[in-house]
């Protein structure tokens, strides 16, 4: 039996309950699992809000899942572009979802198929049983490309429920093979500079290393993230999309991006 609660609370309670319920009667569970949810079509008939997966969701999430080890894991989904929680980014045939503005409008040029790459690592963890060593030091990123409290001026439909839980910041998390000699972090976000001394991450300390950082964003055209190591020497550069203050429409769907350093 499949879940289609995907966006419910870190916590494995709920997946538990089924899990164990199901056991009862010699059933499997698949847990379901998504980075995030994101409507916004009409304002009665598909629905327009989001469901909070702010921070690490997906990730902490995962780890969860993982601990709790159900049958299955099943992640939502591969081309669901009307919800948002599409992996697998719209090529120029795909049907998008309409009715009083199109999805078209907040998933074209908002990729997701980094965020798949970052899940294939806890996917490996879940079909092994153990924690893999990383073998390739990658860096990912995910945010909004308007504040919260943007106004739109063209937007048919006002801003979707939900949108009051959100937070203007962006998520980075860092996969760190032992073989990289990484210790620094720039992040610059509109006219914010952000400059972070790694170390200072508990988990940092393993030979290979899970880091989540998160700042908040500015608007701006420059959204860049650049990774440097001891001898303050870059060892890549992520360059990102830039977050407006005036949106044509409200689009509180992901960009993602991902680097390999």
């Amino acid at each position: 039996m499949l879940s289609w609660d995907a966006w419910s609370p870190v916590s494995s309670s709920q997946d538990r309950r089924y899990k164990d319920n199901l056991a009862a009667l010699g059933k499997q569970y698949a847990a379901p699992l998504s980075a995030m949810f994101y409507k916004h079509l009409s304002a009665q008939r598909y629905g327009n809000y989001l469901y909070p997966t702010e921070s690490w969701f997906v990730v902490e999430k995962f780890i969860a899942l993982i601990s709790l080890n159900p049958d299955f894991i099943e992640i939502l989904s591969w081309n669901d572009y009307g919800e948002s929680h599409y992996l697998r980014d719209p090529r120029p045939s795909a049907n998008l979802p309409m009715d009083t503005t199109s999805s078209e409008k907040y998933v074209n040029h908002m990729p997701h198929e980094p965020l798949l790459d970052l899940i294939s690592y806890f996917n490996e963890w879940y079909k092994s049983g153990s924690r893999p060593l990383i073998k390739r030091s990658r860096a990912y990123v995910w945010y909004r490309t308007h504040p919260r409290d943007a106004v739109s001026k063209s937007d048919l439909l006002p801003a979707p429920n939900g949108a009051s839980v959100t937070e203007d910041k962006m998520y980075i998390v860092i996969l760190v093979s032992p073989a990289t000699k990484l210790q620094y972090i720039s992040i610059e976000s509109g006219d914010k500079y952000y400059y972070t001394d790694l170390e200072e991450h508990e988990t940092f300390k393993r030979k290979d290393a899970i880091l989540l950082i998160s700042v908040p964003f500015r608007v701006g055209d420059n959204q860049t993230i650049t990774l440097y190591d001891p001898d303050e020497t870059a060892l890549g550069c992520l360059v990102g999309r830039g977050i407006t203050a005036e949106p044509e429409i409200y689009n509180f769907n992901y960009w993602s991006g991902f680097i390999e350093f």
